[in-house]
């Protein structure tokens, strides 16, 4: 598979942005690499990825959770931009998404990685912005704190990864 370069530049750039803001959250719920994993092995018995191409994935995966776990444990990037990473008691199966300068926010919808909205409306983002909180407050903080539960969320993650 041949990915073009104008979509690895808009990665880059996209990460480098994220990068850059002063205090990012995430909220996951324990089986945040479930789906992926789910998706590669159906993937897989359908051949249209290969054996290798799973084995690749796999180690992409498990690279993805080395550093998420060394950013967690430091609670922030390497920037020092501060991160706050919560874990949920409950499992949702949208990426809800909020974004706010000064000047601007934005509210993000994702239902099972396929379709997604947008809204700049400021009625949709305050809806938005006070769900991510209440989950928050319903959360674990993990990064910089929480060590019990920090550990086993990453074991699981790895458990959930190592059966490709």
């Amino acid at each position: 598979m041949h990915v073009p370069e104008k979509i690895i530049n808009a990665h880059k750039k996209l990460s480098e942005s994220i990068r850059k803001v002063g205090k990012t959250y995430f909220v996951w719920d324990s089986n945040v690499f479930q789906s992926v994993v789910k998706e590669i092995k159906y993937f897989a018995g359908l051949n249209l990825i290969s054996t290798s191409d799973v084995m690749y994935l796999k180690n992409e995966l498990q690279q993805l959770l080395t550093d998420l776990e060394h950013l967690s444990i430091k609670g922030e990037f390497n920037e020092g931009h501060e991160l706050y990473i919560y874990l949920s008691n409950i499992d949702f199966e949208a990426t809800y998404s909020y974004v706010s300068r000064k000047d601007y926010q934005i509210s993000l919808f994702r239902v099972y990685s396929i379709n997604s909205m947008d809204s700049q409306s400021p009625q949709i983002c305050q809806i938005q912005k006070n769900w991510i909180q209440s989950l928050k407050r319903h959360s674990t903080l993990i990064s910089g704190s929480g060590e019990a539960q920090r550990i086993a969320f990453i074991e699981k993650q790895r458990n959930i990864i190592d059966v490709l």
